[in-house]
């Protein structure tokens, strides 16, 4: 659940979870269609065995994230990997 300390971090801080649901209720960039799923095949097969398959979508820009440099500018940098000092 958000906000709750979820273990143990670098140098004995501890982690935050900020873990949000992505459901019709996640806000997304203005522009996105927001977070989509379609029911696929449920339920039992020609075999007889049950198999369940669904689908989901989300844009990228929704809920919780890190955003980078290059998502609004060309000559942004791209984050292959957080700075955790930057967290701080």
């Amino acid at each position: 659940m958000g906000g709750q300390n979820s273990g143990p971090g670098q140098q004995g801080q501890a982690w935050i979870d900020l873990t949000h649901s992505f459901d019709k209720d996640t806000l997304y960039w203005p522009t996105e269609p927001g977070f989509m799923f379609e029911r696929g095949s449920n339920g039992p097969t020609k075999r007889g065995y049950y198999y369940a398959a669904n689908r989901f979508s989300t844009p990228e820009h929704g809920g919780t994230h890190i955003d980078a440099p290059q998502h609004f500018s060309m000559a942004g940098k791209i984050l292959r990997r957080p700075e955790t000092e930057l967290a701080r």
